[in-house]
């Protein structure tokens, strides 16, 4: 039964796999926003600039037709007047006024009644004056650009202003947007479009619901603030969505099928070695490891079983691998230190020759706490330093090469002994037996099981068994099985073994039991190796 976390995790991961389909539509709306920043302020831009062309175009005009008319209100006056109107269509009509706008006469000879809405901004120094007017009976507004051509007379032309959002955008856009033509403090002179009323248009600008753009033409005469919702834009790019999404719930399906396949083919995880090891259910087991000339047992190595609530125990290969990928492997080593260190304290103390192999793995050689971890746990207690051989199971390489010598240097000082274990397979390679100055090469069974009944020579078994002598290190063989292997490494002088020929790992009481009927007072005869295997058999 998978734990409350393992269930959290799988569900975590299912999210996790459809998170490319949640993502695409966080994906094409910031695509779409950056694309229309661009494509729209080009649009404002063009709008103000047209407004701002006219505004020149009215300044022209009026010093044209104060050029080449020798008095104003003549009937050549207002000749040039018709004449500019019919040549810049975004003027209106012209005046003649005085500056308390007591008003002369229009482009047409009589005059136009019109109110001003804004104060008067300075176009530039002594370059005229622009203000909003509405004139009568004409809805839309209109700016008036006036320039003084004498102390009492001045002449204004009335401005159209452009708003027509169908030159500048897709009808489709434009029949959705709004446009906000403004002076420079903030007064409207026109607005389109039915979007909001005018007075929110600076809280609008605000609003992820909406494409805004201003005009950035660095203009202070007139601003322009196109706002195009949000989703009629985004109505353009229907299909694109569609593709992607699809493409997006086939991958998220992909990684869906492979966490479940991984959950399944997965018996635990993390948290349930997490929570494993809180409880304590990694619990030591003891391999002895028995010497082939005397019968006699000299030690054990401790192997780890998870024992969980039901009964169910499961051997290392379930587990180990995430345990040293997770880093949990470290503080598992220190409960089973603890653990061995109450279950063998009074068999050490009767025994004190014998061996404890307890295994470390890549993660404690990366520093040496590993070293302060055994001082802190060994120091005061029966098991002494001299009985305890710490094996180096290599099932990841070591890569720091100062911390390791660091590690095994630590050890080594504290009288503890190391072993080279599965010597010559994985990483535990040839090389290693003389770089790390270990005590013991421990052979692996796969070398061990290349003796078979009546075999004379096993070339690569001899080669390592001789090295190892060369090398001044003791020889622990393990997984020795048959009768056969074991009297084939004792004719080569290998003396320590362990394998289930003797025994498989045992609970702590059985182990303690072996050891007290193996090692007792007076020591059997070399031809009694046979009656002590059986004896730690019926003891398995």
């Amino acid at each position: 039964m998978k734990s409350f976390f393992s269930k959290f995790v799988l569900l975590f991961g299912a999210l996790l796999a459809f998170a490319p389909v949640l993502g695409v539509d966080l994906f094409l709306d910031a695509y779409i926003r950056s694309g229309s920043d661009t494509r729209y302020q080009d649009s404002v831009n063009t709008l103000n600039n047209t407004s701002l062309n006219a505004l020149n175009g009215a300044l022209v005009a009026i010093k044209k037709v104060s050029n080449e008319s020798p008095s104003l209100c003549t009937p050549t006056f207002i000749a040039n007047v018709k004449k500019q109107l019919i040549a810049n269509h975004m003027l209106a009509q012209m005046v003649v006024e005085n500056s308390d706008r007591v008003q002369y006469c229009d482009g047409f000879g009589g005059e136009t009644k019109y109110s001003v809405l804004s104060n008067e901004l300075p176009i530039s120094k002594n370059s005229g004056t622009i203000s909003i007017v509405k004139i009568e009976n004409i809805d839309e507004p209109f700016i008036k650009v006036s320039y003084a051509i004498s102390n009492k007379k001045i002449i204004s032309a009335f401005v159209h202003v452009s708003s027509d959002l169908s030159k500048i955008l897709p009808s489709n856009i434009a029949s959705a947007a709004y446009l906000s033509v403004r002076l420079s403090d903030g007064t409207n002179i026109i607005s389109s479009g039915n979007l909001l009323d005018n007075k929110n248009i600076y809280t609008t600008v605000k609003d992820h619901s909406n494409i805004t753009v201003t005009s950035n033409n660095n203009s202070h005469l007139i601003h322009s603030t196109l706002i195009i919702p949000f989703n009629t834009v985004r109505a353009g790019f229907a299909g694109l969505y569609t593709v992607l999404t699809i493409v997006a719930l086939v991958l998220g399906l992909g990684v869906l099928m492979l966490v479940i396949y991984i959950f399944r083919n997965t018996n635990f995880n993390t948290f349930d070695l997490e929570k494993a090891i809180t409880k304590g259910e990694f619990q030591p087991y003891y391999q002895p490891v028995v010497n082939l000339k005397t019968g006699q047992l000299l030690g054990c190595e401790v192997l780890v079983r998870w024992v969980k609530k039901d009964g169910t125990v499961l051997s290392p290969g379930f587990f180990i691998d995430l345990a040293e990928s997770s880093g949990l492997a470290v503080p598992m080593t220190i409960k089973l230190m603890e653990q061995v260190r109450e279950d063998l304290s009074e068999l050490s103390k009767q025994q004190p020759e014998l061996k404890i192999g307890i295994n470390l793995f890549e993660g404690h050689f990366r520093n040496s706490i590993i070293v302060d971890d055994v001082k802190a746990i060994f120091s005061d207690s029966n098991v002494l330093f001299s009985q305890l051989v710490f094996e180096i199971t290599e099932r990841r390489p070591l890569t720091n090469q100062i911390a390791v010598d660091a590690v095994v240097g630590g050890l080594q000082a504290l009288g503890c002994k190391l072993a080279l274990d599965d010597a010559g397979t994985g990483y535990s390679n040839l090389a290693y037996m003389e770089r790390l100055g270990v005590d013991i090469i421990k052979i692996d069974r796969v070398f061990v099981n290349m003796i078979g009944n009546g075999t004379s020579n096993v070339p690569i078994l001899d080669g390592l068994i001789s090295m190892a002598f060369d090398l001044d290190a003791e020889i622990i063989a393990e997984g020795i099985e048959t009768e056969d292997q074991a009297v084939y490494l004792r004719a080569r002088g290998v003396v320590q073994a362990q394998g289930f020929l003797f025994a498989p790992a045992l609970k702590k009481d059985t182990y303690i039991e072996l050891a007290q009927q193996m090692n007792k007072p007076a020591k059997p005869k070399l031809a009694k190796v046979e009656d002590n295997i059986k004896t730690s058999k019926k003891a398995a």
